[in-house]
C-alpha cells in the first residue's frame, strides 16, 4: 500500500506542479537556496524567538521523498487535544475491522458523534467516554502506544503520567494513519473538517489539511500544539509543540506556510534535478543489428544425413535416364540372341549416352553421389574471417550452414543507429588458437574482436544524463525546461548528439574479445561452419557471456 501510494504521488506531481506553481522556475527563493531544513527551521524560530523563553518540539516528514526532520524530537511535551488522534484510531479500527460500525452506541451515544465532537470541536466529556469504554486512561494509552511506534512494557515511564507525547512519537502516529486509511477509515476525513481557520490552517488556505490541534493552559505552563497531514504537491506530515512560546499561535499558523513553501521548493527542485533522468528514459537509443537465426531447410546438413546431395527432381530424372539405358542394353541384348551375333556398337552407344547424361545432369545440378573429406577446415574457418573482415558477407554467408545472411549488411535509416552497425563491421579481427579434422567433422577455436553495443548505447545515455544535468545548472531554467518542467525536445537533442558523439570517438573500449569453438562439416560443398548462435550474436554487437 505505502509503495503504490508513493507511486501515485511521483506519477500526479508534473501535473500537480504545472498547475499549482505556475512559477515554479523563477527567481531562486533565498529562504530555502542552498539550505537545509535545519537551517530554515531555525531562522525562523530566531527570527520569531519561539526558543528565548520556552521549548520548541517539531517533527516534518515528506511522504513522497521520505525525507524525515525534527528539532527536540524526543522531549516529551504536553500536546492537550492532539492526543485524540490516536484514541479515535482505536475505535476506526475496530470499524475496519468489523467489530463495530460508524453509529453504533457507546454509551448511548453513536460513534459518529464521538468521532467529530473530539476531532472537530474537540469534546474532552466525549474523549473522555472513549477511553472509559477501553477500560481506563492507563489501558488507552498503552493500546495507542504502538501507533506511536512504541512498545507499551519498554516505553519510557514519562509516556503514562500525563497527557505527554513527543514530535517522533506523533510523526509515526500520522504515518500510520496517513500510509494505512483503510485500516482507520472515517478519521482523515474528519480531520480536514477540524478547525478550518485556526492553527496550522489559520494562514494556509492553498492546500487541503487534515489536522488535530491542542492547548493547555497549567502551573507556569502554557502549551499549544498542532499535528496534521499537508496535501501539498508531496503530501507531508507536521507537528509542532510548544511549551512557553510567546506567541504561539503566530509561530504555528507562520511556520505552517513556511514549511509548505518550502515542500513546494523542494519538491520542484527534485523533479527539475530529476529531468534528465526522465528524458533519457524516453530517448531511443541507437540499437544493434538483429541476430539471425540458423534456418531449418535443405540449405542445412542434417546431423546424421549421408553425403548425397541431390534433389528429389534430380534423383527422379537420373533413375529414369539409367533405366532407359538398361533398357537398351537389354534391348540389345535381347537382338543379339535373335540375331545370332552380338550388337556390341549399338550397346556401347547406348551404354556412353546413358552415362554422358547422368553426368551432366549431375554436374548441371551442382550434386553428387558421394563427398569425402580433402584435408581439413582450418581454411574454411580463416575464409570465413576474412571475408567477414573485408566486408564480403555474401561470400561469408557462403561458408555458414544454414544462414542465408549474417545480420550485418542493412542500413537502418537512423542516422545514429547506422554509425552503430559501421562501427560493428570495421570492428572485427580474429586469430586462430587451435584446432583439428577427423573425416567428415572439424572443430576450431578462435579468438574474436568485435563491438559491445549494450555497453556503449549505456554509455550514450550516461553521458547524455550528465551533460543535461550541466546544462540544468549552467543555462537558464526556462531555457532547459517546458512548462511541464520536461526537459525540451531541443535541449535533449542537443545534448543525445554531444554524448554520441562523445562515445563514438573512443570506440576501442567497447571493444570485446571472444573466443569461439566452431564445429564443421564436410559435405557436398565442402567443408562447412555449423551453426553457432554464440557466433552470431558477436558478429551482431552483442555478447552471450554477457
Amino acid at each position: 500500500m505505502k509503495a503504490y501510494r508513493r507511486i501515485l504521488a511521483a506519477a500526479a506531481v508534473l501535473c500537480l506542479l504545472a498547475a499549482m506553481l505556475p512559477g515554479a522556475f523563477a527567481a531562486r527563493d533565498e529562504r530555502f537556496d542552498g539550505k537545509t531544513w535545519e537551517q530554515v527551521t531555525m531562522e525562523f524560530l530566531d527570527r520569531v524567538k519561539a526558543m528565548e523563553q520556552g521549548m520548541v518540539a517539531i517533527g516534518y516528514y515528506n511522504t513522497v521523498s521520505g525525507e524525515e526532520q525534527y528539532l527536540n524530537p524526543d522531549e516529551y511535551i504536553t500536546v492537550g487535544s492532539v492526543y485524540k488522534v490516536p484514541l479515535n484510531m482505536i475505535y476506526c479500527e475496530k470499524i475496519a475491522n468489523g467489530e463495530m460500525q460508524l453509529d453504533t452506541p457507546i454509551f448511548g451515544i453513536p460513534y459518529e458523534t464521538l468521532l467529530r465532537g473530539t476531532i472537530i470541536d474537540s469534546n474532552n466529556d466525549y474523549a473522555k467516554t472513549l477511553w472509559d469504554k477501553l477500560g481506563s486512561y492507563r489501558l488507552y494509552r498503552e493500546m495507542i502506544a504502538p501507533y506511536m511506534g512504541e512498545d507499551p512494557q519498554t516505553v519510557s515511564w514519562k509516556f503514562y503520567e500525563n497527557n505527554f507525547f513527543t514530535a517522533r512519537q506523533m510523526i509515526t502516529c500520522l504515518r500510520t494513519l496517513y500510509e494505512n486509511p483503510d485500516r482507520f477509515p472515517y478519521l482523515i476525513d474528519t480531520m480536514k473538517e477540524a478547525e478550518p481557520n485556526n492553527y496550522f490552517h489559520r494562514d494556509e488556505h492553498r492546500f487541503e489539511v487534515a489536522h488535530k490541534y491542542g492547548y493547555n493552559n497549567e502551573s507556569y505552563h502554557y502549551y499549544v500544539a498542532d499535528s496534521g497531514i499537508f496535501y501539498t504537491t508531496e503530501p507531508f506530515l507536521l507537528v509542532v509543540l510548544t511549551d512557553n512560546t510567546p506567541q504561539a499561535f503566530d509561530v504555528l499558523a507562520q511556520y505552517a506556510v513556511l514549511m509548505c513553501d518550502y515542500n513546494e521548493y523542494t519538491a520542484s527542485a527534485r523533479i527539475r534535478d530529476a529531468a534528465p533522468e526522465r528524458a533519457v528514459a524516453e530517448l531511443t537509443l541507437p540499437s544493434a543489428p538483429a541476430v539471425p537465426s540458423a534456418e531449418k531447410g535443405e540449405n542445412a546438413m542434417a546431423a546424421d544425413a549421408p553425403l548425397l546431395d541431390m534433389d528429389l527432381t534430380t534423383f527422379a530424372r537420373l533413375v529414369g535416364i539409367l533405366a532407359l539405358t538398361v533398357i537398351g542394353l537389354g534391348l540389345c541384348v535381347k537382338l543379339a540372341r535373335h540375331a545370332g551375333y552380338v550388337t556390341l556398337i549399338p550397346a556401347i552407344i547406348i551404354l556412353a549416352a546413358g552415362l554422358l547424361i547422368s553426368r551432366g545432369l549431375i554436374r548441371s545440378s551442382g550434386a553428387a553421389l558421394f563427398t569425402v573429406s580433402r584435408g581439413n577446415g582450418q581454411a574454411t574457418v580463416e575464409n570465413f574471417f576474412t571475408e567477414l573482415e573485408a566486408g564480403d558477407y555474401a561470400a561469408a554467408v557462403d561458408l555458414l550452414d544454414g544462414y542465408s545472411a549474417l545480420g550485418v549488411e542493412g542500413t537502418p535509416e537512423s542516422p545514429e543507429t547506422a554509425r552503430v552497425y559501421e562501427a560493428v563491421r570495421s570492428s572485427y579481427a580474429h586469430s586462430l588458437i587451435s584446432g583439428s579434422s577427423q573425416d567428415n567433422d572439424a572443430s576450431y577455436t578462435v579468438n574474436f574482436r568485435h563491438l559491445y553495443v549494450d555497453a556503449l548505447t549505456k554509455d550514450v545515455a550516461e553521458e547524455t544524463k550528465n551533460i543535461l544535468k550541466t546544462y540544468v545548472a549552467e543555462r537558464p531554467e526556462e531555457e532547459v525546461f517546458d512548462e511541464n518542467i520536461q526537459i525540451r525536445e531541443e535541449v535533449l537533442a542537443e545534448a543525445y548528439a554531444q554524448a554520441f558523439d562523445t562515445v563514438m570517438g573512443s570506440l576501442e573500449q567497447y571493444y570485446r574479445e571472444d573466443e569461439f569453438t566452431l564445429a564443421l562439416k564436410y559435405g557436398l560443398k565442402g567443408w562447412m561452419i555449423q551453426p553457432n548462435q554464440d557466433l552470431m550474436q558477436a558478429i551482431c554487437g552483442g555478447s552471450a557471456s554477457a
